[in-house]
């Protein structure tokens, strides 16, 4: 038979750490206990309780904010990929030491375009990566990842959608005559820009303008 959300709430409090483990991983835990257990001072830190909290489809964004700071990576891992987690705890996250969470981070639905402007400059491709598939990613840190040095992080950057036709006028100058050709031909150009960037003065660009114009 289920085990109900009160049971579950009482057996929170047993002292045996199986009992309590056994309560983290539970579906039917409440955001309610699984804070307790994070809130328990004897086992409160321990790694199986802390994964288990964070991966909880039930987890609250409070308690994952205090489990951001848990020492583990794996426990940070947790949070940063959990859907409950906070603009303002993926904030904090961004500079953690393991680039598995800043790369976690940098692909969540939550992070705000100040977060992914930061992690854009991370040492790491891959968290580049996750910023320019993130869709809260904002046309002026997509104009600096376009000149990336990894191909794959620049092409994306350049044809995201969340491009204005401002920033692709601005791109459509880029030193690189493939950035720039990208840039003409991304779809959210409007006839005004299309109409100026047929006179370019790289050919690429103004040939480019031109064929997209016919479209």
């Amino acid at each position: 038979f289920p085990v109900t959300i009160e049971t579950l709430a009482k057996l929170a409090d047993h002292e045996h750490f199986l009992t309590a483990t056994y309560v983290a991983q539970h579906s039917n835990t409440s955001p309610e206990t699984l804070a307790k257990l994070v809130d328990r001072k004897d086992i409160g830190k321990e790694i199986e309780i802390a994964r288990a909290v964070a991966r909880h489809s039930n987890t609250s964004p409070e308690t994952l904010a205090k489990l951001a700071d848990h020492e583990h990576f794996a426990v940070a891992q947790a949070v940063a990929g959990h859907r409950n987690t906070s603009p303002e705890t993926l904030a904090k996250l961004a500079d953690h030491k393991d680039p598995e969470v800043a790369r976690l981070a940098a692909r969540h639905s939550n992070t705000s375009p100040e977060t992914l402007a930061k992690l854009a400059d991370h040492e790491h491709f891959a968290v580049a990566q996750a910023v320019v598939h993130n869709h809260n990613t904002s046309p002026e840190t997509l104009a600096k990842l376009a000149g990336h040095e990894n191909e794959g992080v620049a092409e994306t950057a350049i044809q995201h959608p969340n491009h204005t036709p401002e920033s692709l006028m601005k791109l459509a100058d880029h030193k690189d005559d493939y950035v720039a050709g990208l840039a003409t031909r991304h779809h959210n150009h409007t006839p005004e820009t299309l109409a100026k960037l047929a006179d370019h003065k790289k050919p690429r660009v103004a040939a480019a303008a031109a064929e997209h114009w016919k479209h």
